[in-house]
């Protein structure tokens, strides 16, 4: 790595208690080093900001980086042990912060050696939802959810699966405090941005919603997601949503889908994605329809019996519906049938009940319909139709009442 000129010497103490040791990494705004807190004896990371002091917004935007990190504590969030002020040039003194060490790659660097596998991705997917979910109840929008800014610290023989720590707040913002940005000025990283952000526009927690969506998309594919240069890769998401492949794990496919909508108010919030990339709730869990009450299903059945079949229950209209589809059978042909002797009182000979059946199966659906509507209306219940004889069904007052007390009883054994 080239040599940064804004980096100190090696070996420098910073506020007489951490010594630099070698250079992590670079960016724009600060480098970081891995150092030794002589005190704890212990290995930690030094954040260290460029010279400040000819620039307020910069001084600015650092200081509320510091106190912003200062309050919060996850276990999804590099941890922020301590900060301080460089003085060793007091015409140009630079703010340091002091954090735990993690040891492990970052996520871009693990995915230039290609995807990973559903399970992981579910699994880091959910750490960082828990991550923003936390930031965002305490206000804080991080704005550059990135690969190069999760860390995943891997303890190997130790773990079984990498533990991503989300990092570089040196954008967020608090979302009731002063902007620490000009208006309209859109910050973050191209190819990662939320349409919100490309357009510019004043931003909230669906937007790191959004920019998780686009890594874990990518964590699946090995591809990232919208390609290009400056403007192309940041503008893209106004024009497209992210291709989901078809053969995607299904509950990770849905849930990515949701969070990479082009509407914000349409995204689930960070709890609901750690939800659903756990397999605890589904993202459309909230508006899953209540199946009917089994109960009052229940209520509206009546049996129905089949000749040589078990009895089975049926809904009270597929019943009736099925006896009247049945049609009469066919008339015995009694032209040179025998005669038959006369059947005594309690039985009927089986030419009669043959001729008699289709009437009775008909008068029968008739009082169950009957029988079941005015049950509705008292609020009474309809036993099953082989209750056994003597159950008295409800009184019906009136000429309607006599007729259905002859239909009961011509239909009775």
């Amino acid at each position: 790595m080239t040599e940064n000129v804004n980096a100190p010497a090696l070996d420098i103490l910073l506020g007489n208690r951490y010594r630099l040791v070698d250079l992590i990494g670079s960016g724009g705004m600060a480098s970081v080093y891995r150092a030794r807190d002589e005190v704890l004896g212990r290995e930690v990371a030094i954040k260290l900001f460029r010279v400040a002091s000819t620039n307020a917004d910069d001084f600015e935007r650092q200081q509320g980086e510091i106190a912003m990190l200062a309050g919060l504590a996850h276990p999804g969030l590099v941890t922020l042990f301590d900060a301080g002020n460089d003085e060793t040039d007091p015409l140009h003194p630079r703010s340091y912060l002091v954090m735990e060490l993690i040891r492990g790659a970052d996520l871009r660097n693990t995915l230039d050696s290609g995807p990973l596998s559903s399970d992981d991705v579910r699994h880091i997917g959910a750490d960082l939802a828990d991550a923003l979910h936390y930031i965002h109840e305490q206000g804080v929008v991080h704005r550059d959810v990135k690969p190069a800014n999760i860390l995943l610290a891997h303890s190997p023989g130790n773990d079984t699966r990498p533990h991503p720590k989300l990092t570089d707040f040196g954008i967020a913002r608090l979302v009731d405090g002063a902007r620490l940005t000009a208006t309209h000025f859109t910050l973050g990283s191209a190819g990662y941005l939320s349409p919100e952000q490309a357009r510019g526009e004043q931003v909230g927690h669906p937007t790191d919603v959004y920019s998780l969506g686009l890594v874990l998309l990518e964590c699946a594919t090995g591809q990232r997601v919208f390609t290009g240069k400056g403007q192309e890769a940041a503008f893209a998401p106004l024009t497209r949503d992210p291709v989901i492949p078809a053969d995607l794990d299904p509950i990770l496919a849905e849930t990515l889908r949701a969070m990479t909508s082009r509407s914000p108010e349409s995204r689930p919030n960070a709890h609901e994605v750690a939800l659903a990339l756990r397999g605890i709730a589904p993202i459309d869990g909230f508006q899953r329809s209540v199946a009917p009450d089994a109960d009052a299903t229940a209520a509206m059945m009546v049996p129905a019996e089949a000749p040589g079949e078990a009895t089975r229950l049926l809904p009270l209209p597929e019943a009736v519906t099925a006896v009247l589809q049945q049609g009469p059978p066919p008339l015995p042909d009694t032209t040179e049938a025998p005669e038959q002797p006369r059947p005594g009182p309690a039985r009927a000979t089986e030419a009669s009940t043959r001729v008699r059946r289709w009437p009775a199966l008909l008068l029968a659906a008739v009082l169950c319909a009957v029988l079941f509507t005015v049950s509705m209306s008292v609020g009474a219940f309809i036993p099953p139709a082989d209750t056994a004889p003597g159950v008295e069904y409800p009184a019906v007052p009136g000429t309607i009442g006599e007729h259905l007390k002859e239909l009961q009883e011509s239909v009775e054994p």
